[in-house]
């Protein structure tokens, strides 16, 4: 490269034409106009432009239009740099999930077969999983409902065909588009829902390997959890870092679910089902969710505010509404999601109705049977 070109690719990249509320470059084209015409910016005509005194800004928005802005000194990527070196499957948790399901929701504008995926928060579902063996059948890839790398460049690919990124008209690229939910990866002092789903894969490994001690499942890394993660790197092999980051998460998970298909077939007939290591609201079906309704109705034999549900392993509006007026009632956040702490919830309260260990009216916070607060 001439070093005249790179000075002034410096000089110049680091302003670049986007539409208003958007975040993406447009991808401007220029030509000459007349051995080249270009759906853009032409050579002469800009000239005459000026020459009638138009501004700069105002020959651009004579061509792209008076909804765009500059942005100056601004990082300019791609809207996600590359694959990310690990298969997305239920339980992976992640930025890198919140991209693939936001990707699928808007393909599925133009490809209606593909489910909408309503539980968007980086986490992967059974309702992802739905998502992703749909879009690998439409596009003739190996139906898993994982995403391998294939599946990754394929969805990407698509997202940004329907989008119209690299076009004049493109519908655009919003902030919530681009922004990460999570952070990629969690420590000493870091708070949250990422670290309380860390708790508790930690504290189920814990109950199976002595060697890793249990942790306060209190949504605060400290330094309890630092150190049982210290012990999970070191029992398997791990960067004993103390830090957990993709790589100690997608372990961590993996062995939670070892040890969770290890228990006998028939179990959660009789015992207490587990947290499925996913949230689970609209749209998800199976056990995770029969065993929740089932525990919900026996609750609502003590607390009648919540209503009844049919026990048929399909989440619907009646299951979430049983789960919203459980949260209520037991002070938890209403979101209508059997997150875990909503979904341990119920299963301690449950065990306790069960095995006679009935709470009085005013007992749990919220309870609007005590004549307080709802």
């Amino acid at each position: 490269m001439f070093e005249n070109i790179s000075n002034l690719v410096d000089e110049l990249f680091n302003v670049y034409i986007k539409r208003q509320g958007s975040v993406e470059p447009i991808y401007s084209l220029y030509c000459d106009g007349i051995r080249v015409q270009c759906e853009g910016m032409s050579q002469w005509g800009s000239v005459d432009l000026a020459e009638k005194g138009y501004t700069p800004y105002e020959i651009l928005q004579y061509y792209y239009g008076d909804d765009i802005n500059l942005n100056y000194n601004t990082p300019a990527q791609d809207i996600q740099d590359s694959y990310p070196g690990r298969v997305l499957r239920i339980g992976s948790i992640g930025n890198d999930v919140n991209f693939i399901e936001t990707w699928l929701n808007r393909i599925s504008k133009n490809y209606p077969a593909i489910p909408k995926i309503t539980e968007l928060g980086g986490v992967y579902t059974e309702q992802t999983a739905e998502a992703v063996r749909t879009f690998q059948r439409i596009f003739s890839l190996p139906q898993t409902g994982e995403v391998d790398e294939a599946t990754w460049y394929s969805i990407q690919r698509i997202y940004a065909a329907v989008k119209r990124l690299s076009d004049l008209n493109s519908e655009g690229l919003s902030p919530a588009e681009v922004t990460g939910l999570f952070p990629t990866q969690v420590g000493l002092g870091s708070t949250g829902e990422a670290v309380r789903l860390v708790q508790y894969y930690l504290n189920f490994v814990a109950y199976y390997n002595n060697r890793v001690p249990s942790v306060y499942f209190n949504g605060i890394f400290d330094e309890r959890t630092e150190a049982s993660v210290r012990a999970f790197q070191t029992e398997y092999g791990l960067p004993v870092t103390g830090i957990v980051d993709l790589g100690t998460l997608d372990v961590l998970y993996d062995m939670y679910r070892t040890f969770r298909d290890s228990i006998p077939e028939g179990y959660f007939e009789t015992g207490p089902a587990l947290y499925p290591g996913f949230p689970v609201g609209i749209g998800e079906t199976g056990d995770e969710v029969r065993y929740l309704q089932g525990y919900l109705n026996l609750i609502s034999n003590t607390y009648t505010q919540i209503p009844k549900v049919n026990v048929d392993s399909i989440f619907g509006p009646a299951t979430e509404a049983a789960v919203l007026a459980y949260q209520n009632i037991f002070g938890l956040e209403p979101t209508g999601i059997a997150d875990i702490e909503t979904y341990t919830s119920i299963v301690q309260t449950y065990l306790a109705l069960r095995e006679g260990a009935q709470a009085s009216p005013g007992q749990y916070a919220g309870d609007i049977s005590a004549g307080g607060g709802s």
